[in-house]
């Protein structure tokens, strides 16, 4: 099983901005029914692109800070990150 790491505004440059490669990020919150829904699916995701791809998560309740900079104005939200530079916001 692949691990999905947690981006909180403490890590955020080391786990995002910093890192090579590509890196899909899920925005999430607790609450939010279809996040939760999708949760199962993250997962597989993670696992079938682990070798190529890194996956991590943000839980919007949390991390403010993180959604504005980032622009997330809906959840859940997917956003792959190359290199530390945002390349597409789903």
């Amino acid at each position: 099983m692949a691990d999905i790491a947690e981006v909180t505004v403490d890590n955020f440059d080391t786990a995002l901005l910093k890192s090579e490669g590509l890196v899909m990020v899920y925005y999430y919150a607790i609450w939010c029914k279809p996040c939760l829904e999708m949760a199962e699916t993250v997962q597989a995701s993670a696992d079938d692109i682990s070798e190529k791809t890194k996956t991590a998560k943000v839980n919007t309740d949390k991390d403010d800070a993180i959604v504005t900079q980032q622009r997330i104005s809906t959840i859940p939200a997917f956003q792959v990150m190359n290199n530390g530079k945002p390349a597409d916001l789903i």
